[in-house]
Order: structure tokens, then C-alpha cells, then sequence
């Protein structure tokens, strides 16, 4: 038996069925950041970011659960990719 919910699509009037019974983990890439092509300093400073996010347990917003995440924007000049982390 499918299990959908309904969302509201962003920046569109209408609402869309979401198939929950689709859903599955996700199969990270372990080796990714490995083979990113940047400067040896700029990777040292993303992996000293990330590590420090994974060590803080600590909440930088008022509501509880709230401001605990990394957001963080590569680009380059074809493409651009953006990776979050949720502590």
C-alpha cells in the first residue's frame, strides 16, 4: 500500500502528492570530498568548518533544535554544488 502526503510546491499555486513509501537512505559518497577540486587551504578551512560543526552541540538560535546547521556554496566556473549539514 502507498503512503502519500501532500506538500504545496514552493513558488507555484498548486499542491503535489509526495510518495512516502519511495523514500530511502541515502548512499553518501564517502570518497567526495577527496576528489574536490580547490586550493589545499580552502580544503583544510571547509574540513576545520565541518569538524567544528560536528564537535558544537551547541544551538546558535533561540528555538530550540533551530541554527544548528552549515550550509556551505562551491563554485567554480561550470558548475555549482551546495552541501548542508545538520548537527
Amino acid at each position: 500500500m502507498e503512503h502519500d502526503a501532500q506538500s504545496r510546491e514552493e513558488n507555484a499555486d498548486r499542491t503535489v502528492n509526495l510518495s512516502i513509501s519511495r523514500i530511502k537512505d541515502v548512499t553518501w559518497n564517502t570518497k567526495a570530498f577527496d576528489h574536490l577540486v580547490i586550493a589545499p587551504e580552502t580544503k583544510e578551512l571547509i574540513r576545520a568548518l565541518v569538524q567544528n560543526k560536528i564537535d558544537s552541540k551547541e544551538s546558535i538560535d533561540f528555538v530550540p533544535g533551530k541554527g544548528t546547521g552549515l550550509i556551505v556554496l562551491l563554485h567554480g566556473y561550470e558548475v555549482c554544488y551546495s552541501g548542508e549539514a545538520h548537527g
